[in-house]
């Protein structure tokens, strides 16, 4: 209702412009619901929660003019393509996962954003994926990648460097290069 009123009245802006600032609200907010749900381990509600924040953002991208601001939602809707694969990970569907992730790589590649938090997200993704497929050296590629990136994005002691940290030392107990104390 209060969308239709905004609509209704606004004589400076048109139905498109009104409705963009809203739909991208609304794509946020199912992203941040869709993290909420992967902290509380249900990663099928949280899937759920990506899929309807990326069709939100979906349409944007496609009919935005100005290219800077197309980037922005493309670099927004395959982040958000990223955390579905992250969530099929979980669930155990490593055929959408790797397809997912490899069109991410893709993306971010030819957006020339190879050292963003979102491109180390999908490296940090794509390593563990890769350990779950037992492809180790692929894995630890990825793992150290990823590590580089977020050490320069947020410094060493950081929540995005503790789990890259975290997910390599996994690699390595996997290949018994590191030893675990009780």
């Amino acid at each position: 209702i209060m969308m239709n009123e905004l609509l209704n009245e606004s004589d400076k802006a048109s139905k498109h412009q009104m409705q963009e600032p809203i739909t991208v609200f609304l794509s946020h907010l199912h992203h941040l619901l869709g993290d909420m749900y992967m902290d509380m381990s249900n990663a099928k509600i949280a899937l759920s929660c990506y899929k309807k924040a990326y069709d939100f953002l979906k349409p944007i991208s496609t009919e935005v003019e100005h290219t800077t601001v197309q980037k922005k939602y493309e670099r927004e809707g395959t982040f958000l393509l990223v955390k579905m694969g992250k969530t099929w990970l979980y669930t155990c569907e490593y055929s959408k996962v790797l397809k997912v992730l490899t069109k991410a790589l893709e993306v971010f590649r030819d957006l020339n954003i190879l050292d963003s938090p979102e491109y180390a997200f999908t490296l940090l993704q794509m390593g563990i994926f890769y350990r779950f497929m037992f492809q180790d050296e692929l894995a630890h590629n990825m793992l150290n990648s990823a590590l580089v990136i977020n050490e320069k994005n947020f410094g060493t002691n950081s929540e995005e460097v503790a789990d890259t940290l975290h997910s390599k030392a996994h690699l390595l107990m996997d290949m018994g290069k590191l030893k675990v104390y009780n």
